[in-house]
Formats: C-alpha cells, sequence, structure tokens
C-alpha cells in the first residue's frame, strides 16, 4: 500500500556525528525503526526510507542523508515520489532555543533561522507543513550556535531526550490519527524527566 504520510528526521550522515544535538531528527527515525523492527532502504534523493503502519495509515519514515543544508532537496523527492502533498509531512528537527525536554508541535511556520527547515521550505515553495521540535536547551548563552548543535549530548542530556524520543512517536501517531490541533493541544509541554 502507498504511503499517505511522510515524516523526515533532520540529522546529518555519518558516525561523527551520530550522538549530537542537531541529529535528534535521526534518533527518533531510527528509534521508529528498532521498536517495530523496521530495516531502512536507500530511497529517493539521497535518503534512507523504512514504510510503518501506524494504525489504519502507511507512513514513510525518512532520514535525508544530503547533510542537514540541503535536506529540502530529499523531501521534495519523496514527496513527488510518492505523491504526498506537504500537508501530510512532519518535519522532526532541533530547536537549540527551547529548553531541554520539551516538544513543540506546530501546522507551519518560518524556519526560525533552521537550516534543514530553510532548505526545506526553499525546495517545496511553502511554509505549510507540519513541524515537530525537539528543545535541546542550554545552561548557558549560546555564542557559537554551530559549535553547540554539532556537540554531543552530555550524559544527562541524553538520558531526557532518550525518555522523550518514545513520547514523540505517540505524538507522530496522534498527528496520523486524531490531527494537528488536538496533538499540539495534548502534546505541545515541558516534560520536567529530571524530577523522576
Amino acid at each position: 500500500m502507498k504511503p499517505g504520510y511522510l515524516v523526515v528526521g533532520l540529522g546529518n550522515p555519518g558516525k561523527k556525528y551520530k550522538s549530537t544535538r542537531h541529529n535528534v531528527g535521526f534518533m527518533v527515525c531510527d528509534y521508529i525503526s528498532s521498536f517495530f523492527d523496521l530495516k531502512f532502504r536507500f530511497g529517493p534523493g539521497n535518503s534512507q526510507v523504512l514504510q510503518w503502519s501506524s494504525e489504519e495509515a502507511q507512513v514513510l519514515v525518512a532520514k535525508p542523508l544530503t547533510y542537514m543544508n540541503l535536506s529540502g532537496h530529499a523531501v521534495v523527492a519523496l514527496l513527488h515520489e510518492y505523491e504526498i502533498d506537504p500537508s501530510n509531512l512532519l518535519v522532526v528537527y532541533d530547536d537549540y532555543q527551547l529548553p531541554l525536554g520539551t516538544l513543540r508541535i506546530r501546522a507551519a511556520g518560518s524556519s526560525g533561522n533552521h537550516n534543514g527547515i530553510q532548505s526545506i521550505i526553499d525546495q517545496t515553495g511553502t511554509k505549510e507543513f507540519p513541524r515537530m521540535r525537539f528543545g535541546i536547551g542550554r545552561e548557558y548563552p549560546v555564542t557559537d550556535s554551530v559549535k553547540y548543535v554539532l556537540a554531543n549530548f552530555r550524559k544527562s542530556e541524553r538520558a531526557i531526550i532518550e525518555k522523550l524520543i518514545p513520547v514523540s512517536v505517540n505524538a507522530i501517531r496522534s498527528w496520523i490519527t486524531a490531527g494537528i490541533e488536538r496533538t499540539m493541544a495534548n502534546f505541545n509541554q515541558d516534560y520536567n524527566f529530571e524530577s523522576e
């Protein structure tokens, strides 16, 4: 069955970037792969893809291998190949301006200076696609945002992200079955895992 939804996790390919803050999107995709025992294959636009049956829907999960700043090229190729409307595209990515452990889902909007999202907007010609932002936080002012997002999570930060990823997958399923508005109402919050 042809997938009706596309979930794209943003990140950079290669071992060098695997555990960095900028690769949260890839981490969500890898969790789906592992939890549901699904294997990635090479897909359109230089991407890795897998097909996930969620409730009644078929979902294509993808990781662009183009590096972050060119993510839009892979996304456009995937949308065209599978004839998916951008309204059925959900992009998962990091946001250092949100506190660690925060999940924010929205229906559309600007790039917020995120190069991967800007690439998708540039290549698709629209800002009208849902996105899910992971707060990767900061304990101090970020003077070099590139250096910050390309650094590995600290052990304590990684523990919080690993608890937030399953929540994000439930949010993805909610988006598919209940729609964006209900998903935003139910999942947009700061998850205080540190107090558990």
